[in-house]
């Protein structure tokens, strides 16, 4: 799921490079969460129904396999929306943040050289 979401971010980022628009992280984010998210849904749950359906099961081996495997599948559901891109969107503020002094530095000595 995570890497479907940040492919989608990538190319967003690259479609707004490539047209010059000055779009924030979190709108790119916001976009490709709202385009995959049906996508990773529908994927949980095709993978959590044979995971439940083991859970079922009478023995008490696949049982304890099962359960941290459900877990799994919910907790990286949940990582891959909230907490990867909530991380993401804060590198690139920081990043952004981070290089716009250089930038104006660089503005200010070129203006007392001339």
């Amino acid at each position: 799921n995570t890497i479907v979401l940040f492919d989608r971010v990538r190319r967003k980022e690259k479609q707004a490079r490539d047209t010059n628009n000055k779009i924030m992280p979190e709108q790119i984010v916001d976009a490709s969460i709202k385009e995959t998210f049906a996508r990773q849904l529908g994927t949980t749950l095709t993978t959590m129904v044979p995971v439940v359906a083991l859970c079922c099961l009478p023995v008490p081996l696949i049982r304890e396999f099962a359960i941290p495997i459900m877990f799994g599948l919910i907790a990286g559901a949940f990582s891959s929306v909230f907490i990867a891109t909530s991380l993401y969107v804060r590198f690139e503020k920081y990043r952004n943040k981070s290089q716009r002094p250089q930038k104006l530095q660089r503005q200010d000595n070129l203006v007392s050289a001339e």
